[in-house]
């Protein structure tokens, strides 16, 4: 006896009832397979974009919208901040600080000023050409270049947004090429000098938009930040704390889903045992045939146990395609929060053991009830 074949057979003629327990199933498992995507593409984005960012000094607003623009640069940035606070930074607690200043955009990639020292903050190498000595010249990731046709020399207009925004009349050039880092940064701005973005906006070089710190030590974290929050006009933001804000709050909102899928795929499972115990009077005959024609209550049982694994990995497939769809889709609505990509946790692969489980519980119920049937023909042999 094949049971394989027997179980496939059994599905093709009860294939309604199947069907229903198959999408279903793929509907839970493909919410909760999304869902996961985004949230472990959400907290890899922030946790390594940050780029080594102990603490922003700003303009004084929401300490978080000053993270995501300034840091993450997803949001508007608070306002500028005059030089002066430079000298704020002077301080034998700090490694170093990058001034940055925010133009406008340019094919979706901000344009940011800053200075040369910005290569050492992110890690970034130059593979070819040099950096901005200029003002209206710019240095691109190279793998962005690539992706949109540009090369050292290329011309560029930007504007002020990526929809119906008004364009510039100066042209921004090409000079440079950076290789991809860890952070990300490269994929989200277009870096130029300060004097590009001062010239561009006909404002005097007296402010930047904020300076970007890193601490020596923690000694620094605990001190610095409440100090300038404390007795000047400027703002200190923490992404690390600021982050884990974030991420708190999305807890909440990830986790009422993950219910929802939960709830999905627990409907989908007893669909799947309420079949088999509905089914049990009208296949009682058939199971018990199969105990007249040699057949052990364990071949008896594994064939329910495949009739139930087959719904369940199709269902998963079907799931998982979707889901893997999504990941290609999503990122297209998601780019403006910086989700460029979408990638599956590693811990979803506990999924396959999980579905094998979930086919051998769903068929205990009618187990126990069927053996407690009566075999009226004594067996031997």
């Amino acid at each position: 006896m094949n049971a394989f074949r027997l179980a496939i057979k059994n599905l093709w003629y009860y294939r309604v009832t199947a069907v229903n327990s198959v999408v279903l199933f793929a509907s839970g498992m493909m919410v909760l397979l999304i869902i996961e995507m985004v949230r472990y593409s959400a907290e890899k984005f922030l946790s390594g974009s940050a780029g080594n960012v102990d603490m922003v000094l700003c303009a004084k607003g929401s300490p978080l919208q000053a993270v995501l623009a300034n840091v993450y640069h997803i949001d508007n940035p608070t306002g500028n901040v005059s030089r002066k606070a430079e000298m704020l930074l002077k301080n034998p607690m700090i490694r170093r600080y990058l001034p940055i200043s925010y133009g406008d955009q340019v094919s979706g990639m901000r344009l940011l000023g800053t200075t040369s020292k910005v290569l050492d903050f992110y890690n970034l190498k130059l593979v070819r050409g040099r950096w901005c000595q200029s003002p209206l010249e710019v240095v691109v990731g190279q793998e962005e270049a690539l992706a949109k046709g540009w090369d050292i020399g290329t011309e560029l207009i930007s504007s002020h947004s990526e929809v119906n925004g008004t364009s510039h009349s100066e042209k921004l050039r090409v000079i440079g090429l950076v290789a991809s880092s860890a952070s990300g940064i490269t994929k989200r701005v277009i870096f130029t000098s300060l004097e590009s973005v001062w010239l561009m906006h006909h404002s005097p070089p007296v402010e930047v938009t904020a300076y970007l710190v890193q601490f020596k030590s923690k000694m620094a974290l605990l001190t610095i930040p409440a100090t300038i929050n404390k007795n000047t006009p400027y703002q200190a933001a923490l992404p690390s704390i600021e982050i884990n804000r974030l991420l708190f709050m999305a807890a909440g909102l990830f986790e009422a889903v993950d219910l929802l899928g939960i709830i999905i795929v627990s409907l989908a499972l007893l669909t799947i045992v309420l079949g088999m115990m509905n089914s049990l009077r009208e296949r009682k005959r058939e199971w018990l045939l199969m105990r007249l024609m040699g057949a052990s209550m364990r071949q008896v049982v594994w064939v329910m146990v495949l009739e139930s694994l087959v719904q369940l990995v199709l269902a998963g497939l079907l799931a998982w395609g979707v889901a893997l769809i999504a990941g290609l889709a999503l990122p297209v609505a998601l780019s403006d929060l910086g989700l460029d990509e979408l990638s599956l946790p590693p811990h979803v692969w506990w999924a396959i053991p999980g579905l094998v489980l979930m086919a051998v519980v769903s068929v205990l119920p009618v187990w126990i009830k069927l053996r407690k049937l009566p075999i009226t023909i004594e067996m031997k042999g």
